[in-house]
Order: structure tokens, then sequence, then C-alpha cells
């Protein structure tokens, strides 16, 4: 490895990261995508690390975050997505801990009362494809079923 092919894609990469939080995962994706030297890969991570460029539990928080309040997932969802980028299990479980419970049912809630509106079927049907709904976009299956046992329908 040379100083200078390291500095460069380190240089970079400090640059990315300094915009918006990232992880480890997407940091080795966008390496690979800048045709970065995979034996690289972990050095400039660990860098990165521990110049605190990249933190795996500053990044669940606000991966937790932004997606629940933004994009209206559920914790099912928001799980595996942290899983799949291969954030450490801890740090997931103290993320998703975070949101607090009534505003996850009232986001459940307003996205299961707005599907049901949309759906113009028989009780069974619209019901089908509301659960299916709400599992796709991560809601736990105890809480859809209570919810629509509450719901006028």
């Amino acid at each position: 490895m040379t100083k200078a092919e390291y500095t460069k894609y380190l240089t970079k990469a400090m640059h990315w990261c300094s915009h918006t939080e990232r992880c480890k995962t997407d940091l080795k994706q966008k390496l690979r995508q800048w045709k970065a030297p995979a034996y690289l890969y972990d050095s400039i991570a660990d860098e990165l690390q521990n110049e605190n460029f990249i933190d795996e539990n500053r990044y669940a928080n606000a991966y937790v975050s932004d997606k629940f309040r933004f994009n209206k997932w559920g914790k099912t969802k928001i799980y595996h997505a942290l899983k799949q980028k291969q954030i450490p299990e801890k740090y997931i479980s103290q993320a998703l801990q975070t949101i607090d419970d009534e505003d996850y049912i009232a986001t459940a809630r307003t996205l299961m009362e707005e599907k049901n509106r949309q759906i113009d079927d028989e009780y069974q049907k619209r019901k089908q494809k509301v659960f299916r709904f709400m599992a796709t976009r991560g809601f736990e299956t105890g809480i859809i079923f209570d919810l629509w046992d509450n719901m006028e329908v």
C-alpha cells in the first residue's frame, strides 16, 4: 500500500462521512464504488472510527429516528435493515428503545386508517390488504391485530 493511495481514499472518505452519519458497511460499499483497493477498506474504516467520523451506535440512533419519523417504518423493518448493514445487536436494541411507544402506536394507527380508507373491497379482502401493508411496513403482528380490533371498520 502506498501512503499516497491510502491518504487519497482516507481524505475522500472523511469528506464523505462528514456530511451525514455512516456505518462501516456503507463506507466499504462506497470505497468499492470508488475502486479503492480492497486491502485498504479495514484500515480506512478503523481510522475513521478512531477519529469519530464513524460511530455505529450514533448511526443506529440516527437511522432509527429517520426511518420511523420520515418513512413511517415499524421496528421489525428497521431492525432487519440495520442487521443487513451489520450493526451490532446491542446498538440496534438501544436505538429501537428510543422510539416513543405512544408515537409508535399513533403512527401505526394513522397508517392503518389511511390504508383502510383507500381500499374499496369487501371486509375480508380489505383486512388482508391492510394487514399485508402494515407487515411490509415492519409493524409487529400483535400491534396490527390490536389496532384492527379497535378500529371502526
